[in-house]
């Protein structure tokens, strides 16, 4: 056979395996990676989140105060002094303040001169504090445990700037359910509309768009989650997804779970994309300068990770996590690096990290 044949024929074979090589990464998952998180020493960590320079601030089970970790250094920053545990940590986007929720302790409080301490407090009243690190000051924004026909805040959220917060409010006298913005601290309360049914959580307050994504749970259909978004101009609600069974949102985008599969919803475009592997999640993360996406759930009864470019939706890897001999009971808080090269979650106590190659 004629020798320039043979290499014309060779040559199409190897541009066609290149081809299928590349058609084989873009839609299907690089599977087989077993990872084995490793444990930040030291570390025993609640409520915590990354803040704008890539710190892990967080509530320090061992040391009894909030915290700034930083990871590249591995130094430990004090942030608090003798704060009491709270039961959850709301953070500001740039993580210089936070919502704390905690119950009053009447006795520890009031003996060793807790900064949540208010004789006037009923013992086991559930308290909402803001906390300005910067200044370490505390204020107490849960007026209703005073006056039960005043602000009830819940769930709130924080703006982009962090300059403000949305909460639900229910007038005891009314009954009528709104939605209020404050300043962080709890000066300058507004109503910014009503809404039709008792809110499970405030996802996002946009005030460019003057709207407001908010979920529901249907009590009567085991448990799911419907979400819904209100104009502030219009007072018109809109369903937006009903039926679901966890749900995470970042930036304009909400990644949600139904019948087992997992999709992405877009607030600016109205557009809904299924996410290319039936995969029932059940926790999220997303770096919005990268478009990666860490996608935490079960598929083929195993716990999994999995690693996707948000341009064309389709799974790039698969981690399997491994704990070795003790297995965690749950994964939660988790937080993708800005440089999306390194995911922090915790699990129980303690706090995990796992570079992303």
């Amino acid at each position: 056979m004629n020798k320039k044949i043979i290499y014309f024929i060779a040559g199409l074979i190897f541009i066609g395996l290149i081809i299928w090589f590349v058609f084989y990464i873009n839609n299907n998952v690089m599977t087989g990676a077993t990872v084995r998180p490793s444990a930040v020493a030291g570390i025993k960590a609640f409520g915590p989140a990354l803040d704008d320079n890539n710190n892990v601030v967080y509530y320090d089970l061992d040391n009894a105060d909030l915290y700034r970790y930083d990871p590249a250094t591995q130094i430990k920053t004090k942030l608090s002094q003798d704060m009491d545990q709270p039961s959850k940590i709301i953070w500001s986007p740039d993580g210089s303040q936070a919502i704390i929720k905690i119950e009053y302790n009447k006795y520890n409080f009031e003996k060793f001169n807790s900064p949540f301490v208010n004789k006037s407090v009923a013992d086991g009243t559930v308290m909402l504090w803001h906390y300005n690190l910067n200044t370490n000051k505390y204020i107490m924004l849960s007026q209703d445990i005073f006056a039960p026909a005043s602000d009830n805040p819940l769930n709130p959220v924080w703006s982009a700037d962090s300059k403000s917060i949305v909460y639900y409010s229910v007038d005891q006298t009314t009954k009528i359910k709104s939605l209020k913005t404050s300043n962080p601290d709890g000066t300058n309360p507004r109503t910014i509309g009503t809404v039709s049914a008792r809110l499970f959580s405030i996802l996002k307050y946009d005030s460019a768009s003057g709207t407001v994504l908010y979920s529901t749970s249907n009590v009567n259909d085991d448990n799911s989650i419907s979400i819904y978004q209100l104009n502030l101009a219009t007072q018109q609600e809109k369903t937006i997804i009903e039926n679901v069974s966890s749900v995470g949102n970042f930036d304009n985008l909400i990644f949600y779970t139904k019948d087992n599969k997992s999709y992405i919803y877009d607030d600016q475009s109205g557009k809904t994309n299924k996410i290319s592997i039936d995969l029932a999640a059940n926790n999220f993360t997303y770096n919005v300068t990268s478009g990666v996406l860490i996608s935490l759930g079960k598929n083929k009864s195993k716990q999994a990770m999995y690693l996707i470019k948000l341009q064309n939706l389709k799974p790039l890897r698969e981690f399997e996590l491994d704990f070795g001999d003790k297995q965690p009971e749950s994964i939660e808080n988790l937080a993708l690096t800005k440089d999306a090269k390194k995911l922090l979650f915790t699990s129980g106590d303690n706090l995990f990290s796992i570079p992303i190659e």
